[in-house]
């Protein structure tokens, strides 16, 4: 294909390329996202190495052309696909298809379906489409239903699985006829059904679930929860912080159906002077949707980004906890330094610390946040 494909402005597909394969590796670790996948579990560093490496081969000696999708709002990869040749010249296979969790229900998968669809059915000589799914994938065998390709074969034992299970598969057709006469515009009707925004209590059952993905995220993408959650009312400005283009700061967002509903900000700025002389690590910006805190997105997200900062050496993180907050700080293993202060246009504070040294966060019995 070679240049980028447009997928409805916020997501977009192009050739698979080593450089995407840090974000791929991020989005991958969730074991429900290789459930279904014979060969593959790229949960680990050391699985998802293994992905790649088939990938590549698949790719250099099968004729797979792979493709990854990409949130154009977070800069990032989310996912990928397949094109994969088969015996028949007029047919052509699409599958192995994963997204990250967070980019679950979110509309991406059937925007990118609908493109690889009409890219190939536009490919001179090809009559059809060809779809394999593991007979237990009931989620993926309802959408392929549901936009009118037909069953055509049941092949037991197609392989051998990682778990040791004889997988069985149904394989179903999809024809340019059936397309272009019916099935497009039932894929595009599921597309507008979905829309660009969840419902919130769509949002609260993913988050129940722990149906998330907890992704490094650019800064602009922390601005409308640090607004909404701990600077309501004020200036747009004051949610732009100085430190967000440092070399170095880390935001973390966490994502439910493509949408940001977490996100903490980390910069390296050792803490003031006689006060907690192993902090190197400053925590800025944390902050849950209103509609879906006391889910333990917090917790989550905080732990995602302990065990990166672990990783690079970092010795401890500090904040200026709000004092509503400070108790919730504590029960994540935070330390209380110093007296209570007073920030202006914010509130009162209390200086908190994490030893990245120590050991990992407490369970916690309460998920309310405010860093400023």
């Amino acid at each position: 294909m070679g240049q980028t494909v447009d997928l409805y402005s916020r997501f977009e597909v192009r050739d698979l390329s080593e450089k995407d394969f840090a974000e791929l590796s991020t989005c991958a670790r969730d074991g429900r996202i290789w459930a279904f996948d014979p060969a593959a579990d790229g949960v680990s560093p050391s699985g998802f190495a293994a992905w790649v490496e088939n990938a590549r081969c698949d790719h250099i000696e099968h004729g797979h052309r792979i493709v990854v999708i990409r949130d154009t709002l977070l800069n990032r990869a989310v996912g990928t696909s397949r094109f994969v040749p088969t015996r028949d010249p007029k047919e052509i296979e699409i599958g192995a298809t994963w997204l990250g969790v967070g980019w679950w229900g979110s509309g991406c998968h059937e925007r990118a379906k609908r493109w690889m669809i009409e890219s190939t059915l536009n490919c001179a000589g090809i009559e059809r489409i060809r779809f394999v799914v593991d007979v237990l994938n009931i989620r993926a065998t309802t959408a392929i239903v549901k936009i009118g390709a037909r069953h055509v074969a049941l092949l037991k034992g197609d392989r051998v699985c990682r778990d040791g299970r004889s997988r069985d598969v149904n394989v179903f057709v999809l024809d340019r006829s059936t397309w272009y006469d019916d099935a497009k515009s039932r894929l595009m009707a599921r597309i507008s059904e979905k829309g660009d925004q969840p419902t919130p209590s769509a949002l609260e059952v993913a988050a129940k679930e722990k149906r998330y993905s907890i992704v490094e995220i650019p800064p602009q993408a922390t601005h409308d929860i640090r607004q909404d959650v701990l600077r309501p009312g004020q200036p747009r400005e004051r949610i732009d912080y100085p430190e967000d283009g440092n070399s170095g700061a880390l935001h973390i967002g966490v994502v439910i159906r493509g949408c940001i509903v977490g996100v903490a900000s980390f910069y390296t700025e050792t803490a003031p002077a006689n006060e907690m002389g192993e902090a190197d690590i400053r925590l800025r910006g944390m902050a849950v949707r209103h509609d879906l805190q006391q889910l333990g997105i917090g917790r989550a997200l905080l732990q995602s980004a302990i065990e990166r900062l672990r990783a690079t050496g970092a010795r401890g993180i500090w904040c200026n906890a709000r004092t509503s907050a400070a108790s919730y700080y504590a029960k994540l293993g935070f330390i209380q330094f110093g007296e209570e202060f007073s920030l202006a246009d914010i509130g009162m504070h209390r200086r908190m610390y994490f030893d990245l040294q120590g050991p990992n966060m407490p369970r916690p019995t309460s998920t309310r946040q405010g860093a400023y």
